[in-house]
């Protein structure tokens, strides 16, 4: 299966042509095509083992393809899935030893200069003067990505880049990326679903070192996501919200059950197709029959459930 196709307006950033990889006699990745558009951000999705990291590094250049073609346009940055890091450097001090290494640059004014840019731009001003090893994990991968940058590169690379991050550091490295759209052309490999959906333009899925999907977040939507489970907690229920309910389209209430405790709760499962008029329809009904609603939520698909529907339209 072919990679997503730019248009003419819209030009390739990185093209894979029917490349294979082996390593130690063993195949990698087999026939496989990627396209990434010039600008966007592209989520590369598989579960582990599926050669999503091969495929990055056949990107940058550090492996050679057996068969195919890789080409890019632009200047490549790679961040690993591992941050390689100088950890008793201060942040500051190694983002400048990095500029100067890149660029024989050694005005130390000059270079300064580019690297509080950097750590503004990755969220790093505070910590200029902290050393690496001292840094949680998250700001660790945040240092990573600000040496990513200081050679100002037209593609970035970025391996797994939220693995094993707090939930608070996940959100702060999300609105990096999506400050990047753009400006930049971003290929980032995960096997979080819920993640990449809130800031890519397109994915491709990989399983078994061959690409089984690529298709833009739209058409994800459309094809995978099309419906949609929420969960609800409410301290109260009546007949009434019942019966609203069963008048909506599109609309179908799974599960409705009553937990006795300390704090008496309703729990609530509904089905339904993942429009947003429906979702405050939904919260508007609970708000009209004074239900006292405590929570409201969309259950995430999970990518397996993404990679069997997959399969079963192969």
């Amino acid at each position: 299966m072919s990679g997503i196709e730019s248009s003419p307006s819209y030009k390739n950033a990185i093209s894979v042509h029917n490349v294979s990889k082996s390593i130690l006699g063993k195949p990698i990745i087999t026939n496989l095509n990627l396209n990434v558009r010039k600008g966007s951000i592209h989520g590369y999705l598989g579960p582990n083992g599926a050669g999503k990291t091969t495929t990055l590094k056949l990107i940058a250049g550090y492996f050679q393809p057996d068969e195919g073609t890789v080409k890019s346009d632009g200047a490549l940055s790679f961040m690993t899935d591992t941050p390689q890091l100088y950890w008793e450097m201060l942040v500051e001090d190694f983002l400048l030893f990095l500029y100067q290494i890149q660029t024989f640059e050694f005005d130390r004014s000059l270079g300064l200069e580019k690297v509080r840019r950097v750590m503004e731009r990755v969220k790093l001003d505070n910590k200029s003067r902290s050393h690496i090893f001292e840094l949680s994990k998250g700001y660790q991968q945040k240092v990573s990505l600000g040496a990513a940058l200081m050679k100002d590169p037209d593609i970035l690379l970025l391996d797994e880049p939220t693995n094993g991050l707090d939930p608070h550091a996940i959100i702060d490295f999300r609105n990096i990326l999506i400050d990047m759209k753009g400006k930049q052309t971003v290929i980032f490999s995960s096997h979080q679903l819920n993640e990449v959906e809130k800031i890519c333009d397109d994915l491709t899925f990989i399983n078994d070192g061959r690409v089984i999907e690529s298709l833009s977040i739209q058409d994800l939507r459309l094809k995978y996501l099309s419906k949609a489970r929420y969960f609800a907690r409410s301290l109260k229920s009546s007949p009434e919200f019942l019966s609203a309910i069963k008048e909506v389209q599109n609309i179908s209430l799974e599960k409705h059950f009553f937990i006795e405790s300390a704090h008496n709760q309703n729990v609530w499962a509904f089905e339904f197709q993942g429009q947003n008029q429906q979702e405050t329809l939904l919260i508007e009904l609970f708000v009209q029959h004074r239900l006292d609603l405590i929570e409201f939520k969309r259950d995430e698909l999970q990518l397996e459930e993404i990679f069997k529907s997959i399969h079963k339209a192969l």
